[in-house]
């Protein structure tokens, strides 16, 4: 455990699934020593998820503001060339425009991913693509910067007018 948290908390080693198994072998201690209906006991399952937490690490999230603010509000061209000042963090539409949330999943995994979802009031849009808009109909889209992932929502929202809103930042672990 000591090492666990020097390597992987203090040191930030990212390690894969199968090398977490292979550096810590306590779940395959608990395979090689709890047999049968011991397998499944609570310290047996304790001892598997500590292993297989430590891939999941370096993308938890610690914490999710959902702070909704609206940014933008015009023509498309105008939002294009400007620049947007977030928390001495500066961004431009083309940062997060090809990133659409449901990609964020491949890159933080299911459970972070459902964290923020839970948080949020987005809906899911099941159509030839999936996707994921917000309260008005727009797509969110995310960045990823400085250990803190920007939610985005954008879209055309009436013909020629076009919003921009933050919807949240979340952070995690690197």
């Amino acid at each position: 455990m000591l090492d666990i948290k020097k390597t992987v908390i203090d040191d930030h080693e990212v390690y894969m699934e199968d090398e977490a198994y292979k550096k810590y072998p306590m779940a395959v201690m608990v395979v090689r020593n709890f047999l049968g209906e011991e397998a499944h006991t609570e310290y047996a399952n304790m001892l598997q998820d500590i292993v297989w937490g430590i891939s999941l690490y370096p993308a938890m999230i610690e914490n999710i503001e959902m702070i909704r603010r609206k940014l933008f509000d015009g023509e498309e061209e105008k939002a294009l060339k400007h620049v947007f000042a977030i928390k001495s963090q500066t961004f431009k539409l083309m940062d997060f425009y090809n990133h659409p949330l449901r990609e964020l999943k491949k890159e933080i995994g299911e459970r972070s991913f459902n964290a923020i979802i839970k948080e949020s009031t987005f809906s899911l849009v099941n159509s030839f693509v999936e996707k994921y808009v917000s309260e008005e109909g727009l797509e969110i889209h995310y960045v990823k910067k400085n250990e803190a992932i920007y939610l985005f929502s954008y879209g055309e929202y009436q013909p020629g007018r076009y919003l921009l809103f933050l919807e949240g930042i979340c952070h995690y672990m690197m």
